[in-house]
C-alpha cells in the first residue's frame, strides 16, 4: 500500500508517473444535441468539430475538452439505470476549480437565471462545493479551495472535526450570495456553517445524504 503524503510534504510531492496535464472526458448520449447545448451554458463551451456522430467541445485553448457520442435512440431505455448506477458504480463526479468564492457563486447566480439548478450544496471542510447534474445525469462539482494552502488543507483533513464529519455541511447558495455582497469576507463564507440561513436548520454529516445528493 502506498505511504500516505506527510503535512510537511503537501503542495510539493508529484509522483514520478504523473502525466503532464488533465486533456478531456468523453460521453455518450442518446441525445447529444441536449448535452452540447447545456454543457455551452454552463462553461460557455463552443463546438470545435462536430459531425452527425461526435461533438468536440472547448472552453480554453485545449482543443477539446469535452467529445460526446450520439448513441442509437434505443438506448434511451438504459438512461434511467445509468443514472440509478452512478451512485452505486464507478465515476461518481468530476470537479471544476473556480479560484474564489465570489467566481463560484456568481457561476451559480449566472446558471440560476438559465434555469439550471445544483442538486447539493455542501461545504466539505476542504471545499465549498456546489454540484450539478447534465441532463444525462453525469455530476458535476464546482468548488473553491477554502485553505491557502496544501498543508492547511492537509492538516484540517488528518484533524479530529474532519474525521468526525468527513461529508460536510449544507449551506444556502442564494444566503452565501447575500453575505457576500454585504461585505462578509470569503475568508468568514468558507467556515462551516456561514452558509445556514439564520431561523434554518443546520443539515451535516451523513444526514446531507439524501437520494438527491448522493
Amino acid at each position: 500500500m502506498a505511504q500516505p503524503i506527510a503535512i510537511d510534504e503537501a503542495g510539493k510531492w508529484t509522483s514520478n508517473f504523473a502525466p503532464a496535464y488533465w486533456a478531456h472526458w468523453v460521453l455518450k448520449s442518446t441525445r447529444r444535441k441536449a448535452l452540447v447545448e447545456w454543457y455551452c451554458k454552463v462553461f460557455g463551451a463552443r463546438p470545435s468539430f462536430e459531425n452527425r456522430q461526435l461533438s468536440f467541445l472547448t472552453w480554453d485553448m485545449e482543443h477539446h475538452r469535452l467529445a460526446i457520442i450520439q448513441m442509437p435512440g434505443i438506448f434511451v431505455l438504459l438512461r434511467g439505470l445509468q443514472r440509478i448506477s452512478r451512485k452505486f458504480f464507478g465515476l461518481d463526479h468530476q470537479s471544476f476549480n473556480f479560484g474564489s468564492l465570489a467566481n463560484l457563486l456568481h457561476t451559480y447566480e449566472r446558471l440560476r437565471e438559465l434555469g439550471i439548478k445544483p442538486v447539493w450544496c455542501t461545504n466539505h471542510g476542504p471545499t465549498t462545493s456546489i454540484y450539478y447534474e447534465d441532463p444525462d445525469g453525469n455530476r458535476l462539482e464546482f468548488q473553491i479551495e477554502n485553505f491557502d494552502t496544501v498543508a492547511e488543507l492537509q492538516a484540517f483533513g488528518q484533524s479530529g472535526a474532519f474525521k468526525k464529519n468527513p461529508i460536510g455541511v449544507n449551506f444556502d447558495p442564494d444566503y452565501l450570495l447575500e453575505r457576500l455582497r454585504a461585505g462578509v469576507s470569503e475568508t468568514v463564507l468558507k467556515q462551516q456553517g456561514s452558509g445556514t440561513r439564520p431561523g434554518t436548520k443546520e443539515i451535516s454529516g451523513y444526514k446531507s445524504l439524501t437520494w438527491r445528493t448522493l
